[in-house]
C-alpha cells in the first residue's frame, strides 16, 4: 500500500507522543527520510519483512487514535469554517468599501509612508 503523505505526517504530529520510542523511529525513517523498506530494514537491524510490519502497525495505531479521539478531523473542520469566513468577511468588505479587489490584493504600505 502506497504512503498517505498528505494526513500520515499530520496524525503523527498529533499522536506520535502516545507510540513506541520504537515505533517513532521506523516512522521517522519511512516518511521523514524517505526511506525504502530495505534501508529502514538496515539501518534499524531488522528484516524488510519486519520494517514493513512495524510501519503498517504504526500506521494502523496513528488511524486508531484518530478514530478515537478525531483531533485531525476537527483541526480541517475548523480550518475550513475559518477560511470560509475569511471569504465571507472578503466579500462584505468589497461589497460595503464598493472595492474592485479583494482586502491584501492592493500593495500594502511600506514602512516609509508611516515614518519607519
Amino acid at each position: 500500500m502506497p504512503k498517505d503523505l498528505a494526513v500520515m505526517p499530520r496524525l503523527f504530529d498529533l499522536y506520535g507522543g502516545l507510540l513506541t520510542d520504537r515505533q517513532r523511529e521506523l516512522f521517522t525513517l519511512s516518511y521523514h527520510h524517505d526511506l525504502t523498506l530495505a534501508e529502514i530494514a538496515e539501518e534499524a537491524g531488522i528484516t524488510r519483512q519486519a520494517a514493513r510490519d512495524a510501519v503498517a502497525r504504526t500506521e494502523d495505531a496513528l488511524r486508531g487514535y484518530e478514530d478515537a479521539l478525531g483531533f485531525y478531523k476537527r483541526t480541517v473542520t475548523m480550518q475550513d469554517a475559518i477560511n470560509d469566513a475569511i471569504k465571507a468577511l472578503s466579500r462584505a468588505a468589497i461589497a460595503l468599501l464598493g472595492a474592485d479587489e479583494p482586502l491584501g490584493a492592493t500593495s500594502a504600505p511600506t514602512g516609509e509612508d508611516h515614518g519607519i
